[in-house]
């Protein structure tokens, strides 16, 4: 989807909206996200865009996940090694 109004310095982007709480997030993720992802690699930036207002402890999540990618971008690792610790 191409949005009207761009997102400030998204160029290129592909922003994953989920949430921990959502088991249609968690079955989309383990069936399509990878393999969409790893076609468009050399194309886009994968960015993954959790939703703090969904689920009892969706700000916590929100916070926990945030760290993970920071500590995954740290270390030059990819969010989908397996050696992610976001993933």
């Amino acid at each position: 989807m191409v949005l009207e109004k761009p997102i400030p310095n998204a160029d290129k982007t592909l922003i994953k909206v989920f949430s921990y709480a959502c088991p249609f997030c968690y079955k989309y993720d383990k069936a399509v996200t990878g393999p969409v992802s790893d076609k468009v690699a050399d194309l886009v930036t994968f960015t993954p865009f959790h939703l703090e207002t969904k689920g009892e402890y969706g700000k916590q999540a929100s916070e926990v996940f945030a760290v993970l990618i920071a500590k995954d971008k740290a270390a030059g690792i990819s969010l989908f090694d397996a050696k992610s610790q976001f993933k």
